[in-house]
């Protein structure tokens, strides 16, 4: 497919600018800062290959202002930048020209752990009590029916004569339904 290329007049038309306003940009200087930003941008893929790409910008800042830090390998770059390096500006440099740390997050498990509570051993395996009503226990058992349906089945138990004294069914395994039971 051939590429129809147009004049300045047209192209400048195109991108809602003046023709002026194109010649001007084409000949313009190239700013200081721009400058340090290609400066920075070096330093930053020389890092990135020396750390096979797991250097994140927090470090690559630390290693550009030369700082000593903990992490073993950031003394082994003298980079001597006469201006200071902001944390934010390595952040927008690697951000434009797509650098990224190739490292997996960690994933934190967010679960809050119940406190649990461990009681002596009171019936030390004697299973077969003389008396009814002298030792109940209780259980929570899930019971799935269907395809991805679950319940709880919560019961109590005597002992003596190892029958079912009180039960409840039901839909989530809470400390409510544990206490109705009794």
């Amino acid at each position: 497919m051939a590429e129809k290329t147009g004049t300045v007049k047209e192209l400048a038309a195109i991108a809602n600018v003046s023709r002026k306003s194109y010649y001007q940009w084409l000949k313009r200087e190239v700013t200081k800062h721009e400058l340090e930003d290609q400066a920075i941008l070096e330093a930053i893929y020389q890092i990135e290959k020396r750390h096979q790409h797991s250097a994140g910008y927090e470090k690559v800042t630390k290693i550009l202002n030369n700082v000593n830090g903990k992490n073993a390998g950031i003394k082994e770059f003298t980079f001597n930048f006469n201006f200071p390096i902001n944390i934010k500006r390595v952040r927008r440099i690697m951000r434009e020209h797509g650098i990224k740390a190739d490292i997996r997050q960690k994933k934190h498990n967010l679960q809050r752990q119940v406190q649990q509570y461990k009681e002596d051993n009171l019936l030390k395996r004697r299973f077969d009590q003389p008396l009814p009503n002298l030792v109940w226990v209780t259980d929570t058992t899930e019971l799935s029916y269907g395809v991805a349906n679950k319940v709880r089945f919560h019961a109590v138990l005597d002992l003596h004569g190892r029958y079912v004294i009180s039960y409840l069914i039901s839909p989530t395994e809470t400390a409510d339904a544990a206490i109705n039971v009794f």
